[in-house]
């Protein structure tokens, strides 16, 4: 008797350890996400492209405040040569000595006004900064709405198919689900990426913003003092 049993727990659990189950690549289950996939891939596509260019722009552009560039700029006011002044911000050739050399071109008017022709220089490199990473934030959230797009295209599929069967079975009902939540995941995740790097790009362009003040508070305050 003891005998019997335990040769059938041998047996059920032998046939539990071998599933007739067929393996499915990655690839195949994004297949399996239906025509939406494509746009969502697109999304990514996009998404890495302007990540990827805005980063290696914005790594680019310098707006630290250099201490010589200050010092030899202080010591052309001091010596009231204003061109030599103009001409030397024009050989650094920076972010920063474009902001300072406006500030320079307005010297003779009230403090106000060189700080405002300063800021507007400043508002046009930003402005170069930001640009086409709304385009992120876009993605952010369309990827997700695609997704859960495809999903309810797939869904009013496969109950459709569902109602055309005559023997309706816990596989074909979960099969069609699980493939049609593909498309919802995806997007999701597309909008999480996209996200993401928007943040990073965001947190990178308000450092530099930072510094372009630094930059124009201690011009103006260089000024001031004389």
């Amino acid at each position: 008797m003891l005998h019997t049993i335990i040769l059938q727990i041998t047996t059920v659990g032998e046939g539990a350890m071998v599933p007739d189950k067929t393996t499915m690549s990655f690839i195949d289950l994004l297949l399996k996400g239906g025509i939406i996939m494509i746009p969502i891939f697109l999304l990514s596509l996009i998404s890495v492209y302007i990540f990827t260019e805005r980063y290696l722009l914005i790594k680019k552009i310098s707006t630290s405040l250099d201490g010589n560039l200050m010092s030899q700029i202080n010591q052309y006011l001091k010596a009231k040569d204003i061109q030599g002044a103009l001409d030397y911000c024009n050989t650094c050739n920076t972010t920063t000595s474009m902001i300072i050399e406006r500030g320079i071109l307005r010297l003779g008017k009230p403090l106000p006004e060189i700080e405002s022709s300063m800021t507007h220089v400043a508002g046009l490199i930003v402005n170069n900064l930001e640009k086409n990473i709304n385009i992120l934030s876009a993605i952010a959230t369309i990827a997700p709405m695609l997704g859960f797009l495809g999903t309810i295209f797939g869904m009013i599929k496969a109950f459709h198919n569902i109602s055309l069967a005559n023997n309706i079975s816990i596989g074909l009902i979960a099969g069609g689900i699980y493939e049609k939540m593909i498309s919802s995941a995806a997007g999701i995740i597309v909008g999480v990426i996209a996200y993401i790097l928007l943040t990073i790009l965001n947190s990178m362009i308000d450092r530099k913003i930072l510094n372009i003040e630094k930059v124009c508070l201690t011009f103006l305050d260089a000024l001031q003092r004389k």
